[in-house]
């Protein structure tokens, strides 16, 4: 959505260089998601690595023990 859900609401966005992303979201991301998904592997998506700039990230979890979303029939 190239950040225009945010933007509708308010918020300000911006992309993140290639380096940001790799050098300091991605760890503090994982730093903060792992101390709430407990139990669970977190990695970004590597075939988006060498990308020059970000505006998200896809993350891949795994885990024996949370559940699945409802699938809708």
């Amino acid at each position: 959505m190239r950040g225009n859900a945010l933007r509708t609401q308010g918020f300000a966005t911006r992309r993140a260089t290639a380096a940001e992303y790799h050098d300091h979201l991605i760890p503090a991301i994982m730093h903060k998601a792992g101390g709430v998904l407990l139990e669970c592997r977190m990695a970004p998506v590597l075939s988006y690595r060498n990308k020059p700039d970000f505006g998200d990230t896809d993350m891949v979890l795994e885990s024996n023990h949370l559940s699945p979303p409802a699938r809708k029939p």
